[in-house]
């Protein structure tokens, strides 16, 4: 009698992997002619093992949002020291740091996605509100209470700004990116200050901090 053979069950696949297949697909011939099915080819996965994991391109790229929102929150805390526009420039170039092996394609995804007009009037919702939700957490800003869908388009325009700068910065450290970062955090600070109910809020205590 014939013994049957079991199947096994097909590993999860390697996110990472995946996101990386991704993204020099998409440098390599633009996001709109890249498929799942190249993905999956690429990444060395069956496209079937692929697509129990995104559906779609779209749920793709919000896994890869949360994986550099992961990425950006991993190591040592921003320093507690400071000021709150430094703190947010520490974490906004975490966030770099976490894109730049990323960069090529990122740029082409933005290429055919993230410039439309009304990119902006989406902060507040999805996957791009839980990654400013991210950056102005692991900068400890101050809670904005019913001003605090202001703060994170403040955060998005900031960040909007210099991820522009730094998808072509050729240079060795992300200076270019990192003067522009300030630049705007500048910007933003002096425009706070003018704003009554917001220039007074305090820092949130830190954890195990005294009252």
């Amino acid at each position: 009698m014939a013994t049957r053979r079991r199947r096994k069950a097909a590993a999860p696949p390697d996110d990472a992997a995946v996101f990386a297949a991704a993204m020099a697909l998409a440098a390599l011939q633009g996001w709109a002619d890249t498929t799942l099915g190249n993905i999956a080819d690429k990444a060395g996965l069956a496209p079937e093992t692929l697509s129990g994991r995104f559906a779609d391109k779209r749920a793709l790229l919000d896994g890869f949002a949360q994986h550099i929102d992961e990425r950006m929150a991993a190591g040592e805390p921003v320093e507690a020291e400071g000021s709150v526009r430094d703190r947010l420039f520490d974490s906004l170039m975490r966030r770099f740091d976490a894109l730049a092996p990323y960069r090529q394609g990122v740029a082409a995804v933005l290429r055919e996605l993230a410039w439309r007009p009304g990119v902006l009037a989406c902060a507040g919702t999805g996957p791009f509100r839980r990654s400013l939700s991210a950056i102005a957490r692991l900068a400890a800003a101050p809670d904005w209470g019913p001003l605090r869908g202001l703060q994170l388009k403040g955060i998005a325009i900031v960040y909007l700004l210099a991820l522009r700068v730094f998808l072509t910065d050729d240079s060795a450290d992300l200076a270019k990116t990192m003067a522009e970062l300030d630049r705007r955090l500048g910007q933003v600070e002096t425009l706070l200050r003018a704003l009554p109910g917001v220039a007074g809020r305090r820092n949130p205590p830190r954890p195990g901090a005294p009252g």
